[in-house]
Protein backbone atom coordinates (compact mmCIF):
# COMPACT_ATOMS: atom_id res chain seq x y z
CA UNK A 1 0.00 0.00 0.00
CA UNK A 2 1.28 3.47 -0.87
CA UNK A 3 2.51 5.40 2.15
CA UNK A 4 0.60 8.50 0.98
CA UNK A 5 -2.89 8.59 -0.52
CA UNK A 6 -3.42 10.16 -3.93
CA UNK A 7 -4.90 13.31 -2.39
CA UNK A 8 -2.59 14.99 0.09
CA UNK A 9 -2.84 17.98 2.41
CA UNK A 10 0.20 20.24 2.19
CA UNK A 11 1.08 23.07 4.58
CA UNK A 12 4.23 25.24 4.70
CA UNK A 13 5.86 25.43 8.13
CA UNK A 14 8.42 27.59 9.93
CA UNK A 15 11.79 26.01 10.79
CA UNK A 16 11.68 23.28 13.41
CA UNK A 17 13.17 23.74 16.88
CA UNK A 18 15.90 21.21 16.09
CA UNK A 19 16.84 23.21 12.97
CA UNK A 20 16.93 26.50 14.90
CA UNK A 21 19.08 24.96 17.64
CA UNK A 22 21.60 23.65 15.11
CA UNK A 23 21.66 27.04 13.36
CA UNK A 24 22.38 28.75 16.69
CA UNK A 25 25.26 26.31 17.27
CA UNK A 26 26.73 27.21 13.88
CA UNK A 27 26.42 30.92 14.65
CA UNK A 28 28.43 30.32 17.84
CA UNK A 29 31.03 28.39 15.83
CA UNK A 30 31.50 31.50 13.66
CA UNK A 31 32.79 33.32 16.75
CA UNK A 32 35.45 30.69 17.52
CA UNK A 33 39.15 31.00 16.74
CA UNK A 34 39.21 27.72 14.81
CA UNK A 35 39.44 28.63 11.10
CA UNK A 36 38.22 25.21 9.97
CA UNK A 37 35.18 25.44 12.24
CA UNK A 38 34.44 28.98 11.06
CA UNK A 39 34.65 28.01 7.37
CA UNK A 40 32.41 24.98 7.92
CA UNK A 41 29.86 27.10 9.81
CA UNK A 42 29.79 29.73 7.06
CA UNK A 43 29.22 27.11 4.36
CA UNK A 44 26.48 25.30 6.28
CA UNK A 45 24.68 28.53 7.20
CA UNK A 46 24.69 29.57 3.54
CA UNK A 47 23.10 26.26 2.54
CA UNK A 48 20.58 26.48 5.38
CA UNK A 49 19.21 29.68 3.86
CA UNK A 50 17.76 27.46 1.12
CA UNK A 51 16.02 25.17 3.62
CA UNK A 52 12.24 24.82 3.59
CA UNK A 53 9.80 22.92 5.79
CA UNK A 54 6.52 21.43 4.68
CA UNK A 55 3.88 19.25 6.33
CA UNK A 56 2.27 16.58 4.16
CA UNK A 57 -0.61 14.69 5.72
CA UNK A 58 0.74 15.45 9.19
CA UNK A 59 4.34 14.43 8.45
CA UNK A 60 6.99 17.20 8.56
CA UNK A 61 9.59 17.18 5.78
CA UNK A 62 12.75 19.26 5.43
CA UNK A 63 14.24 19.91 2.01
CA UNK A 64 16.45 22.38 0.19
CA UNK A 65 15.09 24.54 -2.62
CA UNK A 66 18.07 23.93 -4.90
CA UNK A 67 18.11 20.18 -4.34
CA UNK A 68 21.25 18.07 -3.94
CA UNK A 69 23.58 17.18 -6.79
CA UNK A 70 23.60 13.45 -6.01
CA UNK A 71 19.87 12.97 -5.80
CA UNK A 72 19.24 9.48 -4.51
CA UNK A 73 22.20 9.25 -2.13
CA UNK A 74 21.65 12.64 -0.51
CA UNK A 75 17.88 12.37 -0.19
CA UNK A 76 18.12 8.96 1.46
CA UNK A 77 20.79 10.20 3.83
CA UNK A 78 19.21 13.50 4.83
CA UNK A 79 15.49 13.19 4.26
CA UNK A 80 14.55 9.52 4.19
CA UNK A 81 12.86 7.48 1.46
CA UNK A 82 9.46 9.07 2.03
CA UNK A 83 10.75 12.44 0.79
CA UNK A 84 11.94 11.15 -2.57
CA UNK A 85 8.74 11.88 -4.52
CA UNK A 86 8.41 15.37 -2.98
CA UNK A 87 12.02 16.20 -3.88
CA UNK A 88 11.48 14.90 -7.40
CA UNK A 89 8.43 17.15 -7.88
CA UNK A 90 10.25 20.20 -6.55
CA UNK A 91 13.23 19.56 -8.83
CA UNK A 92 11.43 18.53 -11.98
CA UNK A 93 8.48 20.91 -12.10
CA UNK A 94 10.22 24.10 -10.97
CA UNK A 95 12.56 26.25 -13.07
CA UNK A 96 11.61 24.84 -16.46
CA UNK A 97 12.73 27.08 -19.31
CA UNK A 98 10.98 27.63 -22.66
CA UNK A 99 12.67 24.59 -24.20
CA UNK A 100 11.26 22.36 -21.46
CA UNK A 101 14.65 21.94 -19.79
CA UNK A 102 14.79 22.44 -16.06
CA UNK A 103 17.60 24.70 -14.93
CA UNK A 104 18.86 25.29 -11.42
CA UNK A 105 18.33 28.96 -10.47
CA UNK A 106 21.53 30.98 -10.84
CA UNK A 107 21.61 31.97 -7.18
CA UNK A 108 21.43 28.32 -6.08
CA UNK A 109 23.98 27.11 -8.60
CA UNK A 110 26.60 29.69 -7.63
CA UNK A 111 25.76 29.46 -3.93
CA UNK A 112 26.51 25.75 -3.97
CA UNK A 113 29.75 26.17 -5.91
CA UNK A 114 31.04 28.89 -3.58
CA UNK A 115 30.04 26.81 -0.55
CA UNK A 116 31.91 23.77 -1.94
CA UNK A 117 34.91 25.87 -3.01
CA UNK A 118 34.47 24.90 -6.68
CA UNK A 119 35.36 28.35 -8.02
CA UNK A 120 38.14 28.05 -10.63
CA UNK A 121 37.44 31.64 -11.74
CA UNK A 122 38.54 32.97 -8.32
CA UNK A 123 42.13 34.20 -8.72
CA UNK A 124 42.91 35.60 -5.30
CA UNK A 125 44.04 38.80 -7.02
CA UNK A 126 42.77 41.45 -9.43
CA UNK A 127 42.42 40.42 -13.10
CA UNK A 128 45.37 41.65 -15.18
CA UNK A 129 43.01 43.01 -17.86
CA UNK A 130 41.37 45.30 -15.31
CA UNK A 131 44.72 46.43 -13.92
CA UNK A 132 46.03 47.23 -17.40
CA UNK A 133 42.99 49.28 -18.41
CA UNK A 134 42.78 51.31 -15.21
CA UNK A 135 46.50 52.05 -15.05
CA UNK A 136 47.29 52.58 -18.73
CA UNK A 137 44.19 54.36 -20.02
CA UNK A 138 44.05 55.68 -17.24
CA UNK A 139 40.62 55.69 -15.62
CA UNK A 140 40.24 58.36 -12.97
CA UNK A 141 38.96 57.52 -9.51
CA UNK A 142 35.15 57.51 -9.39
CA UNK A 143 32.22 55.50 -8.11
CA UNK A 144 32.72 51.99 -9.51
CA UNK A 145 30.36 49.01 -9.80
CA UNK A 146 31.82 45.47 -9.85
CA UNK A 147 29.08 43.17 -11.17
CA UNK A 148 29.47 39.53 -10.20
CA UNK A 149 32.26 40.51 -7.82
CA UNK A 150 32.68 37.03 -6.31
CA UNK A 151 34.98 37.08 -3.29
CA UNK A 152 35.91 40.69 -3.98
CA UNK A 153 39.50 40.77 -5.25
CA UNK A 154 38.81 43.14 -8.17
CA UNK A 155 36.64 45.39 -6.00
CA UNK A 156 39.30 45.61 -3.33
CA UNK A 157 42.01 46.42 -5.88
CA UNK A 158 39.89 49.26 -7.27
CA UNK A 159 39.22 50.53 -3.74
CA UNK A 160 42.97 50.64 -3.07
CA UNK A 161 43.22 52.81 -6.18
CA UNK A 162 40.85 55.26 -4.42
CA UNK A 163 37.71 54.23 -6.33
CA UNK A 164 34.48 54.23 -4.31
CA UNK A 165 33.46 50.65 -5.00
CA UNK A 166 30.22 48.70 -4.76
CA UNK A 167 30.58 44.99 -5.45
CA UNK A 168 27.46 42.89 -6.09
CA UNK A 169 27.03 39.16 -6.47
CA UNK A 170 24.15 36.70 -6.54
CA UNK A 171 25.91 34.45 -4.00
CA UNK A 172 25.61 35.24 -0.31
CA UNK A 173 28.58 32.96 0.40
CA UNK A 174 30.77 34.95 -2.03
CA UNK A 175 29.70 38.27 -0.53
CA UNK A 176 30.41 37.04 2.99
CA UNK A 177 33.93 36.08 1.90
CA UNK A 178 34.39 39.47 0.17
CA UNK A 179 33.37 41.36 3.31
CA UNK A 180 35.85 39.36 5.38
CA UNK A 181 38.65 40.19 2.93
CA UNK A 182 37.77 43.89 3.13
CA UNK A 183 37.77 43.77 6.93
CA UNK A 184 41.04 41.85 7.14
CA UNK A 185 42.80 44.19 4.69
CA UNK A 186 41.26 47.35 6.22
CA UNK A 187 39.92 48.47 2.83
CA UNK A 188 36.63 50.37 2.59
CA UNK A 189 34.41 48.64 0.06
CA UNK A 190 30.66 48.01 -0.06
CA UNK A 191 29.47 44.49 -0.91
CA UNK A 192 25.82 43.59 -1.59
CA UNK A 193 23.94 40.37 -2.35
CA UNK A 194 21.85 41.13 -5.44
CA UNK A 195 20.63 39.68 -8.73
CA UNK A 196 21.72 42.40 -11.14
CA UNK A 197 19.04 41.45 -13.68
CA UNK A 198 16.29 41.99 -11.11
CA UNK A 199 17.48 44.60 -8.64
CA UNK A 200 18.63 48.19 -9.06
CA UNK A 201 21.79 48.94 -7.09
CA UNK A 202 21.75 52.14 -5.06
CA UNK A 203 24.63 54.59 -5.23
CA UNK A 204 24.08 55.58 -8.87
CA UNK A 205 25.33 57.01 -11.06
CA UNK A 206 28.59 55.09 -11.33
CA UNK A 207 31.46 56.30 -13.49
CA UNK A 208 32.89 52.84 -14.18
CA UNK A 209 31.43 49.32 -14.34
CA UNK A 210 33.32 46.03 -14.52
CA UNK A 211 32.29 42.44 -14.99
CA UNK A 212 34.52 39.42 -15.39
CA UNK A 213 32.53 36.57 -16.89
CA UNK A 214 29.14 37.70 -15.60
CA UNK A 215 27.79 38.85 -18.97
CA UNK A 216 28.81 35.67 -20.78
CA UNK A 217 27.09 33.45 -18.20
CA UNK A 218 23.63 34.60 -19.33
CA UNK A 219 21.64 32.03 -21.31
CA UNK A 220 19.90 34.10 -23.96
CA UNK A 221 20.33 37.12 -26.19
CA UNK A 222 17.35 38.70 -24.47
CA UNK A 223 19.01 38.41 -21.06
CA UNK A 224 22.24 39.85 -22.45
CA UNK A 225 20.38 42.85 -23.86
CA UNK A 226 18.65 43.31 -20.49
CA UNK A 227 22.02 43.11 -18.73
CA UNK A 228 23.56 45.74 -21.03
CA UNK A 229 20.55 48.01 -20.55
CA UNK A 230 20.87 47.66 -16.78
CA UNK A 231 24.57 48.52 -16.85
CA UNK A 232 23.81 51.63 -18.90
CA UNK A 233 21.08 52.58 -16.45
CA UNK A 234 23.57 52.52 -13.58
CA UNK A 235 26.23 54.67 -15.30
CA UNK A 236 26.56 58.42 -15.65
CA UNK A 237 26.47 60.04 -19.10
CA UNK A 238 30.15 59.35 -19.88
CA UNK A 239 30.35 56.09 -17.93
CA UNK A 240 32.71 53.30 -19.03
CA UNK A 241 32.18 49.55 -18.87
CA UNK A 242 34.89 46.88 -19.08
CA UNK A 243 33.51 43.40 -19.75
CA UNK A 244 35.65 40.25 -20.01
CA UNK A 245 33.76 37.68 -22.10
CA UNK A 246 34.85 34.15 -23.03
CA UNK A 247 35.34 33.96 -26.80
CA UNK A 248 34.15 31.48 -29.42
CA UNK A 249 37.47 31.94 -31.19
CA UNK A 250 38.74 28.94 -29.24
CA UNK A 251 37.17 25.47 -28.87
CA UNK A 252 34.76 24.95 -25.97
CA UNK A 253 36.54 23.68 -22.88
CA UNK A 254 34.77 21.12 -20.71
CA UNK A 255 34.39 22.23 -18.02
CA UNK A 256 34.70 25.84 -19.07
CA UNK A 257 32.78 29.08 -19.24
CA UNK A 258 30.08 29.79 -21.85
CA UNK A 259 31.49 31.50 -24.95
CA UNK A 260 30.18 34.24 -27.22
CA UNK A 261 31.05 35.49 -30.70
CA UNK A 262 31.96 39.11 -31.41
CA UNK A 263 28.61 39.47 -33.17
CA UNK A 264 26.67 38.23 -30.13
CA UNK A 265 28.56 40.67 -27.91
CA UNK A 266 27.95 43.64 -30.22
CA UNK A 267 24.26 42.81 -30.69
CA UNK A 268 23.62 43.21 -26.97
CA UNK A 269 25.96 46.13 -26.30
CA UNK A 270 25.57 48.53 -29.22
CA UNK A 271 22.03 49.79 -28.54
CA UNK A 272 23.28 51.23 -25.24
CA UNK A 273 27.06 51.61 -25.62
CA UNK A 274 29.65 52.86 -28.04
CA UNK A 275 32.18 50.03 -28.31
CA UNK A 276 35.56 51.72 -27.90
CA UNK A 277 37.54 48.51 -28.29
CA UNK A 278 36.77 44.83 -28.71
CA UNK A 279 40.02 42.89 -28.79
CA UNK A 280 40.91 39.25 -28.40
CA UNK A 281 42.77 38.46 -25.21
CA UNK A 282 42.85 35.94 -22.40
CA UNK A 283 41.07 35.78 -19.06
CA UNK A 284 43.63 36.10 -16.31
CA UNK A 285 43.99 32.65 -14.82
CA UNK A 286 46.01 30.49 -12.44
CA UNK A 287 46.03 27.84 -15.17
CA UNK A 288 48.78 27.44 -17.74
CA UNK A 289 46.25 27.62 -20.60
CA UNK A 290 43.93 30.58 -19.83
CA UNK A 291 40.63 30.88 -21.70
CA UNK A 292 40.52 33.20 -24.72
CA UNK A 293 38.23 36.16 -24.18
CA UNK A 294 36.93 39.41 -25.60
CA UNK A 295 38.25 42.43 -23.73
CA UNK A 296 35.43 44.86 -24.41
CA UNK A 297 35.66 48.52 -23.40
CA UNK A 298 32.52 50.61 -23.89
CA UNK A 299 31.22 54.11 -23.30
CA UNK A 300 27.56 54.77 -22.53
CA UNK A 301 25.64 56.26 -25.46
CA UNK A 302 23.83 59.56 -24.91
CA UNK A 303 20.16 59.18 -24.05
CA UNK A 304 17.80 59.88 -26.98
Amino acid sequence: MNKYPLVVTVKKLPPTEKFKTYKADLCRDKQSEDKVRIERANCELALMRQSRFIEINGVVHHYRVSGPQDAEETVLLVHGCGCWWMWLMARCFNNVDKTGERRMPEENRFEERYARGEIPWDLGRADANLVELVEKRPIKSCRALDIGCGTGDNSLWLARKTFQVTGVDISAVAIEKARKKALQSNVECRFLVADFLKKRIDGTPFGFAFDRGCFHSLDSGQERVMFARNVAGHLDKDGLWLSLIASKDAPQRDPGPPRLSAGEVAAAMEPFFEVLSLVSGRLDSNRLDPVRCWVCVMKKRPLN
